[in-house]
């Protein structure tokens, strides 16, 4: 039985990967090298840090590209390319948030 629960966790984590991954427009491999050093350094203090990390397979200078570049929708953004950047918003928090479970209501008791 734990093995399914395994199972299901496993598919489930592998399929909100791939929706982040696709709400990135460009430099997408740079993102989550950037989100899996994050994840397994959660006390950096900086980009360099973050940089240095095993899981991060890239130049340090990928990092900063692809932090500027992950929303763009263009080659070449232009002022229209860059208000259309929030639409690509939803797509990530859809993503994050059905992975958060539904709060429950707190019941207070009056004693």
């Amino acid at each position: 039985m734990p093995q399914n629960n395994y199972n299901q966790s496993q598919q489930e984590f592998k399929e909100f990967r791939e929706k982040l991954y696709q709400s990135f427009n460009y430099r997408r491999d740079t993102v989550m090298d950037l989100v899996d050093a994050l994840a397994a350094n959660t006390t950096a203090r900086s980009p360099v840090e973050l940089s240095l990390s095993p899981l991060f397979k890239r130049e340090y200078s990928a990092l900063y590209k692809g932090i500027q570049q992950m929303s763009r929708t263009t080659q070449t953004d232009s002022t229209e390319a860059i208000k259309n950047q929030k639409s690509h918003f939803p797509a990530r928090l859809r993503a994050i948030a059905e992975l958060i479970p539904t709060p429950q209501q707190k019941q207070f008791y009056l004693s």
